[in-house]
Order: structure tokens, then C-alpha cells, then sequence
């Protein structure tokens, strides 16, 4: 699971530095707090805030949002980067993360 994790931060991350090269502007600081986001599971937050921070399906979310609902390219870089971003630093801390059984990779 480790590789599959560790694919999927690699392609993002090299998505999101391509879309924050091109588009420039507010998908710098986006792409930012996007990769800070997950950290805030450390902070003193309700364990639902917690969770969903660090869990990968809100900012697939972000990306499908920025995908649908936004009139054209321009609008949509600067959400998009940020669900690539978050998406990126989500997937390197789970291959970080320790191994907690022999299921693990």
C-alpha cells in the first residue's frame, strides 16, 4: 500500500507544481495552505476536524468541486491546486506514517 501511496504523491505533486507554474497568481498561496492543511491534525482540534483534515476524500472533494463548478480554467487553478496540494501531503504522510501490523507495507 506504501507504493501505491507513495505513486499517488508523486503524480500529484508533480500535477500541482505544473498547474501552480502555469497558472501562477492565487494558486501559489492555495497551493500552501494546501500542504499545510493535513498538519492541522496535530493541533488541539475536535477529533472530527482532526480526521477530516488528514483523510484523503476532502480534498478529492476539492478537486471535483474545482473541476464542476467553476466557469473556466482560470477560476478553477487556484482550488484545484489546493486539493492537489492537500491530496500530495496526505498521501507522502501516509507513507511516512509507522506500520502498525503485518498487513502493512
Amino acid at each position: 500500500m506504501r507504493v501505491a501511496w507513495a505513486a499517488l504523491a508523486a503524480f500529484v505533486t508533480a500535477f500541482a507544481v505544473f498547474e501552480t507554474v502555469k497558472h501562477g497568481g492565487a494558486t501559489i498561496p492555495l497551493g500552501l495552505l494546501g500542504i499545510g492543511l493535513p498538519f492541522a491534525a496535530g493541533l488541539p482540534l475536535p477529533a472530527t476536524v482532526r480526521h477530516l483534515v488528514g483523510h484523503p476524500v476532502p480534498p478529492v472533494l476539492v478537486l471535483v468541486g474545482a473541476t464542476l463548478l467553476t466557469g473556466s480554467q482560470e477560476q478553477a487553478a487556484p482550488p484545484f491546486t489546493l486539493g492537489l496540494t492537500w491530496l500530495a501531503t496526505v498521501a507522502v504522510l501516509r507513507v511516512l506514517r509507522p506500520a502498525t501490523g503485518p498487513s502493512r507495507t
